[in-house]
């Protein structure tokens, strides 16, 4: 237990950067596109440089909630068929 919780520290100051970069991104894309609000082109390459920035905050959320119900023992490991011949291992 006592490791654990040393290790806790180091794990929210990474993921506090980790979470931090995407959000700073989308607020820089954001004002970004207020200065090109006449440019659809330029309005698109906001939009998806914005979506990829939160797929990817969600996917560090979601690596945190699954750390966090793989601790608790709640994450159990299921075998999920994708395709006809596509098998991966996933948590679920």
């Amino acid at each position: 237990m006592r490791h654990r919780q040393s290790n806790i520290p180091g794990f929210l100051a990474t993921m506090s950067h980790d979470i931090r970069t995407p959000l700073n991104g989308i607020i820089g894309m954001v004002n970004m596109g207020n200065q090109y609000a006449d440019d659809p082109q330029m309005q698109q390459k906001i939009r998806e440089k914005v979506m990829e920035s939160l797929k990817y905050l969600v996917s560090l959320v979601n690596d945190v909630l699954d750390m966090n119900k793989l601790q608790s023992g709640d994450l159990k490991d299921s075998v999920e068929y994708y395709g006809q011949c596509h098998k991966i291992q996933s948590g679920g």
